[in-house]
Parts: structure tokens; C-alpha cells; sequence
């Protein structure tokens, strides 16, 4: 069995300033930019000249993420910078996800970590060959998510390029094809309300999915639709359009597109996409658009039978996005199980095949849960 040895994060790292940039959000730069949450631009600058991990330093969430290459961060964020020989900061990066960095706040207006609270969390380490190991086994599973994550980017770029091609650059508006018309919204689906639940219908280990205007905001034991709907928010977040199926909960701040025919579902949903929600805004204090409002939006209708080749085109498409979604949500859940248990030592890496690991975890304690 490997040793493994606790030390302060204080005694292996430190925590560096970022620093203020402008123009990171239109920069032709190469250089990844972060901040408190993420990547959010690029410049031509570097601050940290080695990969490493950001933690966010100012904001209500801070994040935990790694940069593969070169980066820079702006002044709400951390850039950890090794003390020590002894450390993999792919491993360093993982342990941290574990970490309740919001748990850290210095008490001022603004919630913020202290780089003397992060110094004294420990960190339990095993030997470098081991920690690399650990590593490469999470950033495989990291890595297959992403690889996904781009096909279904580039799926989405191509259906929305086809659409254009059809429906939208090379149509004269004043002399449309032979079967077009002009219409409303409502012409090609029907739209309703989700329902709400009551707190106590909220269960952590539930069933089905409650969707809301900007995604799955919990689970319930209860399903209210099991079909291909198209869903946006009606309160709140307003201009997020999210394909949903399979037996899933709608809550009340959604409103729900259902398409009539097969054969208009996804013409409708990037029409659904192209509307003003900013224009349709009727909130005052919050966000709000209505029913009445989103039926009544004029469209262009396409013949039945452009509609069906479109779609066929593009069904295949989306076929493959499902597909990858799917497959990340296993190895999300299987990245789960895996990280406490080998961030622990509770699995022996030492003789482990790693592909081998990731389809037992699999196999075992996802599919069969």
C-alpha cells in the first residue's frame, strides 16, 4: 500500500494575486484569461507561465478550475504557484474540488478568501508517481466529458448554419417558395406553463428531473410530461431554449413550446431562438414574458415538405448530441464515486489498470444503482 502524508497547503503552495487587464473579452490574444468563475476572455499577456490551478478570490461562488497551458487572471482570482517538488497540480487540482473554498470567506461586504484560511487546509498526499496516476485516471474521464462536450458544440453550429442556409440568408420575404406562408408562433405549436412543487416534493435522491428556465434545479418523484418538448423561461431567465425528453417534472417559471408535428420540432426551436426576449420583457421588478406575447411573435412558415427535410438533416444531428449528453452523465457520476475514494487512498492505484478502474466503477456502481 502507498504512504500517504498530511501537510498544510500552506507548506506546499502559494497563492498569487491576479491582476486588472482590459479588452481580454475582444483580444485576438491566445492566452486564456480567468476569473473568479472560469474562463472569460483571451489576451496576448501571460501571468502564470505554467499550467496550474485558479481559485476564485472574490464573489458569492468561487471556483476551483485548471488551465492546461499558460494563463492569466484577473484580480478576483488566485493562481497557485508550487512551494514544493513533491506535488502533481493536476492532483493538487482535484483534491481542491473537494474543498469547501466558499466555506472561506474573510467576513468582509464582499465574500471573500483569505489566502491565510486556504493556507491552513490540509491536504493528505501519497508519493508523486502515485499522485500523477490519480490524475490521469480523473483527467481521462475529464477529458472523454469534453471531447463530447466540443462534438455536440460543433453539432449545434451545424444545425444552426443549415437553418440559416434554409430558412433565413437565401429567402427573398416579398416572393416566398410555393407552400410558405406567414404566420405566428402559435401555428406551430402549442404553448403552456409548467407546474410548481411544493418544497417538500423536492427530494435529493428523487427520480425524475425538475427542469426550470435555465436547467435541472432538482429532483422529484413525480413526472409530469414524457415526450419531446421545447422549454424557456417565463420568469427569471428569459432567452435560454433547452430540448427536453423522457419523463421529466416542468416547474412553473418555464414555459413549454410542443411542436405539432415531428416534422417542425427543430425549425421551431431555432425560431424559438432567434426571438427578442429582451423586446418581450414585461417584468418590472424581475424578468417576465408571457404566453399571449410568445404566441402571437410573427414567423416565417416554411412547406411541410422543407420542414421535414430540414428536420430529417438535423434530427441526425441531434441524435448524437442526446447521445454524448447521455455519456457525460455517466462519467460525471462515475468521476464522482471515483474522486473521494482515491483522493482518500481508499483505492490502491499502484497495479490498477486505469481503463480497467473506469468500466468496473461503471459497470458496478453507477449502472447497477
Amino acid at each position: 500500500m502507498t504512504t500517504w502524508k498530511k501537510y498544510k497547503w500552506g507548506d506546499i503552495a502559494s497563492l498569487e494575486y491576479g491582476k486588472s487587464i482590459r479588452d481580454f473579452r475582444t483580444s485576438s490574444g491566445k492566452t486564456p484569461v480567468y476569473g473568479t468563475n472560469g474562463p472569460i476572455g483571451f489576451t496576448t499577456e501571460v501571468l502564470c507561465p505554467f499550467p496550474s490551478i485558479i481559485i476564485g478570490r472574490k464573489g458569492a461562488y468561487r471556483g476551483v478550475h485548471y488551465s492546461p497551458t499558460p494563463f492569466f487572471v484577473i484580480d478576483t482570482a488566485f493562481y497557485l504557484k508550487p512551494k514544493a517538488s513533491y506535488i502533481n497540480l493536476k492532483f493538487c487540482y482535484y483534491n481542491l474540488l473537494l474543498q469547501d473554498i466558499n466555506g472561506l470567506d474573510s467576513g468582509s461586504a464582499i465574500p471573500s478568501t483569505r489566502r491565510e484560511d486556504f493556507y491552513g487546509l490540509e491536504i493528505n498526499l501519497p508519493d508523486v508517481p502515485t499522485q500523477t496516476r490519480i490524475a490521469s485516471i480523473l483527467s481521462s474521464l475529464d477529458d472523454k466529458i469534453e471531447l463530447n462536450r466540443r462534438m455536440n458544440q460543433t453539432l449545434e453550429q451545424m444545425a444552426k448554419a443549415l437553418f440559416n442556409h434554409y430558412f433565413v440568408d437565401n429567402i427573398d420575404k416579398d416572393n416566398l417558395p410555393e407552400g410558405w406562408r406567414w404566420g405566428n408562433y402559435s401555428d406551430l405549436v402549442k404553448i403552456w406553463s409548467g407546474k410548481g412543487l411544493k418544497k417538500d416534493e423536492f427530494i435529493e435522491m428523487g427520480t425524475y428531473p425538475i427542469y426550470g428556465a435555465n436547467g435541472v434545479i432538482g429532483k422529484t418523484n413525480r413526472y409530469l410530461v414524457d415526450k419531446k418538448l421545447l422549454l424557456t423561461g417565463r420568469v427569471g431567465t428569459l432567452g435560454t431554449v433547452q430540448i427536453v425528453q423522457d419523463k421529466i417534472w416542468i416547474s412553473d417559471n418555464v414555459l413549454v413550446s410542443e411542436p405539432y408535428f415531428n416534422y417542425n420540432f427543430y425549425f421551431s426551436k431555432f425560431i424559438l431562438n432567434s426571438f427578442d426576449f429582451i423586446g418581450l420583457n414585461r417584468g418590472s421588478t424581475q424578468p417576465l414574458i408571457t404566453q399571449t406575447d410568445l404566441k402571437s411573435q410573427v414567423v416565417l412558415i416554411p412547406s411541410s415538405k422543407a420542414l421535414t427535410h430540414f428536420n430529417k438533416i438535423v434530427s441526425s444531428y441531434y441524435e448524437i448530441i442526446f447521445s454524448n449528453k447521455k455519456e457525460n452523465l455517466k462519467l460525471t457520476q462515475i468521476k464522482d464515486t471515483l474522486l473521494p475514494k482515491l483522493m482518500s487512498g481508499e483505492i490502491d492505484v499502484s497495479d490498477l489498470n486505469e481503463e480497467k478502474l473506469i468500466e468496473n466503477y461503471a459497470t458496478e456502481n453507477i449502472l447497477n444503482a
